[in-house]
């Protein structure tokens, strides 16, 4: 978990707690640090004990000496994937049940506090196989969808009328041992490795892709912007490409041949894409190219250097 604390231009305290250090938790982290003076806290939290948040968050905020306060909660969090089991799921929505609720016993503590939950949740698994417009409704198809819909719909209930909800495509960023990337990551660094890359689903399944540091800055200017409301949010790019064209853009940029393995016969062969009219205001996705591009300096920056 990670606690920075500053002050905004109307001098209140400004607390935002990040849960979750993975590719988009991280990511939000370093656009949040650009520039502002926050101070930086990696806090080690138990998950299996929530009611021990208050108490751990106090030891560093003082939150009871705070006459005002903003407070951002942002959830990117969990381990879940695609092929996840549904008892796995069943056991990390009773888990993140356990944390909203300790959230809310923290909040009615504090004696004046503007508060705005942030949930990152999954365009993919709520719309799997989907053409979506802003007609489409979730239809999951896996316990992972499900998940995700049960989230929003607690998140939605529990902080009326201050709740943002980003649905994410197939996100994708720097390579984080020991975290989940991305196909488009593990191919980029498996290429330069010479490791082999099995993908489930066939090179024409087309999926929509984002790059993480959009994401990052997406969420720190709602966040810094000291935004009120409730939303849901498309972060999607709205142009699906095939996983074929992912491949031949990494032989294209590294210069290497992937080494890839297809395994068809899972339920990972559905493509999706999203309508142009879901983009926010402000929210301007790289191309996957240049994206592409980027991880690739990065991964060659690290092997070279």
């Amino acid at each position: 978990m990670i606690v920075l604390s500053g002050k905004t231009d109307s001098n209140t305290q400004h607390v935002i707690i990040v849960f979750g250090e993975g590719l988009l938790g991280s990511a939000i982290v370093r656009s949040l640090m650009v520039g502002k003076k926050f101070s930086f806290y990696r806090i080690k939290i138990n998950w299996e004990n929530p009611d021990s948040l208050h108490t751990t968050l106090s030891s560093y905020l003082k939150f009871s000496h705070l006459q005002s306060l903003r407070l951002d909660w942002v959830w990117s969090a969990g381990k879940s994937g695609f092929n996840t089991s549904e008892n796995d799921i069943t056991s990390e929505l009773q888990s993140f049940a356990r944390w909203v609720e300790e959230i809310k016993e923290i909040e009615e503590k504090l004696i004046d506090v503007d508060s705005v939950f942030h949930l990152l949740s999954s365009a993919g698994g709520l719309f799997e196989g989907q053409r979506v417009d802003s007609y489409s409704i979730p239809a999951p198809l896996r316990p992972y969808g499900w998940l995700k819909l049960y989230q929003e719909q607690l998140v939605i209930r529990e902080f009326p009328r201050r709740n943002f909800i980003y649905r994410i495509s197939s996100a994708y960023g720097n390579f984080k041992k020991g975290h989940r990337s991305g196909l488009i990551s593990t191919l980029v660094r498996n290429t330069y490795a010479n490791f082999l890359t099995n993908i489930h689903g066939n090179g024409e399944t087309l999926r929509d892709y984002v790059f993480a540091e959009d994401i990052g800055k997406f969420l720190a200017d709602v966040i810094l912007k000291k935004s009120i409301g409730e939303k849901i949010l498309f972060l999607v790019s709205s142009r699906p490409v095939s996983v074929f064209e992912v491949i031949y853009t990494i032989e294209l940029i590294t210069g290497h041949r992937p080494f890839i393995s297809f395994d068809s016969g899972g339920n990972n062969l559905l493509s999706n894409s999203f309508d142009k009219s879901l983009l926010p205001i402000n929210w301007n996705p790289t191309d996957v190219q240049l994206g592409i591009r980027l991880i690739d300096s990065s991964l060659f920056r690290k092997i070279c250097f």
